[in-house]
């Protein structure tokens, strides 16, 4: 099933009311930072939630994502910004012009990782970095009751999202160096009992795990939840329902060319 992010554009910007990801925020001011003005792209910048974060800094900021209606959030939340609709895989800028480009949780959504890679290379400067920002479903210790009430999630989740260590081989094919990949963002949360009901998680627009299932999926992943809460209840026992999610930045600096 795709995810038509046309038809989330009104309420996609609602997530960041319940978690904002102040440590990716921290990463991105960083390495934003710097003498000069910088130029930033932002690929998949959806809503403009995270070109507006960097928006009182003194930089150049760009942002690109298929989805026009996104974009039209975009122009009214991250009003300094120029703004590109194309897909990750078509981006036409002028070579060598961008002193970062990053995604957040936007790189298991593009079709050809790839290309996208090789691409940003061409677009950096020859000091240019590359940032990427997402879940790593592979790594130990994670945890998501989700993945226990949805068939299919899980498996899904493996499958589109690459493991840090397989992002960091692709990266050093694409001829980047010093590849380094760290934790940025840790999500730990316990719901207990009918509380869940309140996880912003839950909702099926907030996240593409529950988009990418069918609509009776969610409603039987629903009243699974329900039923063991109602159980839990009549046994007058504590039920726990546990988010345990890491988040990576994966951060590479542009290999210089040896052609002149």
């Amino acid at each position: 099933m795709l995810i038509s992010y046309d038809e989330l554009a009104d309420q996609f910007n609602e997530r960041y009311r319940y978690q904002s990801f102040p440590g990716i925020q921290a990463w991105l001011r960083q390495l934003a930072a710097g003498p000069a003005t910088p130029r930033l792209l932002e690929v998949g910048c959806g809503t403009g939630h995270w070109l507006n974060v960097l928006s009182d800094l003194p930089v150049e900021l760009v942002g690109i994502d298929p989805s026009r209606p996104m974009l039209e959030r975009s122009h009214a939340r991250a009003t300094r910004a120029q703004l590109v609709c194309a897909p990750a895989e078509s981006m036409s800028f002028q070579a060598q012009c961008f002193d970062l480009i990053f995604c957040v949780n936007a790189f298991h959504h593009f079709s050809d990782p790839m290309k996208f890679l090789r691409d940003s290379r061409l677009l950096l400067k020859n000091t240019g970095r590359l940032a990427i920002f997402g879940l790593d479903p592979h790594a130990p210790g994670t945890g998501w009751y989700l993945y226990h009430y949805f068939p299919g999630v899980r498996n899904a989740d493996l499958r589109r999202y690459l493991a840090t260590t397989e992002l960091k081989r692709l990266l050093v094919e694409a001829g980047y160096i010093n590849v380094s990949s760290e934790p940025a963002q840790h999500i730990q949360k316990v719901f207990t009992g009918d509380e869940v009901f309140q996880d912003t998680f839950l909702v099926r627009e907030s996240t593409s795990q529950l988009l990418l299932i069918s609509e009776q999926a969610y409603r039987e992943g629903r009243q699974a939840i329900s039923a063991a809460v109602e159980k839990a209840q009549r046994e007058q026992r504590s039920l726990a329902f546990r988010i345990d999610l890491t988040l990576f930045g994966t951060v590479v600096l542009r290999k210089k060319s040896v052609c002149t």
